[in-house]
């Protein structure tokens, strides 16, 4: 079971759909990042937190537009103005897939990424949680709080 709260995460029939490619993760090795630079090119957009400045530099390389990390709200209306979402990453990305789907985007994930086949193929069933959002952030505070060895 997944939790992604579907009343944010929806489509928009309204929106035109300007990117063929989205692909929102930190840019880091593991995410390959670079691999929807460069098959899409100018038609692709990439958004998260910048880890690795020169992988960064490698997709704006292939004329992608690349952002850093943006709000919720922001990622909401940039999952409405693509076509699909392309994730070549070998793990994670389960919440990636969920708010995809859930704006109803097309998915078009490495085919090994297990945790992403198994809510592809409905070996594991998303639930409509709302304000998942606030949930993850309740809890994400709570362990960066009792964290004896973190400063906040």
């Amino acid at each position: 079971l997944f939790g992604v709260d579907k009343s944010f995460w929806t489509p928009n029939l309204f929106q035109e759909k300007v990117f063929d490619a989205i692909y929102p993760a930190a840019f880091c090795a593991h995410k390959k990042n670079e691999e929807v630079a460069e098959r899409f090119g100018s038609r692709a957009l990439l958004c998260g937190k910048w880890e690795e400045e020169g992988l960064v530099n490698i997709c704006k390389s292939f004329s992608s537009i690349v952002l850093p990390q943006v709000t919720h709200d922001v990622l909401r209306e940039l999952y409405r103005s693509s076509k699909k979402c392309v994730i070549p990453a070998l793990l994670g990305s389960q919440r990636t897939v969920a708010e995809a789907l859930s704006c109803g985007l097309e998915i078009d994930a490495c085919k090994d990424n297990w945790k992403v086949q198994e809510i592809l193929s409905g070996k594991i069933k998303l639930l409509d949680v709302p304000e998942m959002a606030e949930i993850y952030d309740k809890e994400l505070t709570y362990v960066a709080y009792s964290n004896p060895r973190r400063s906040v």
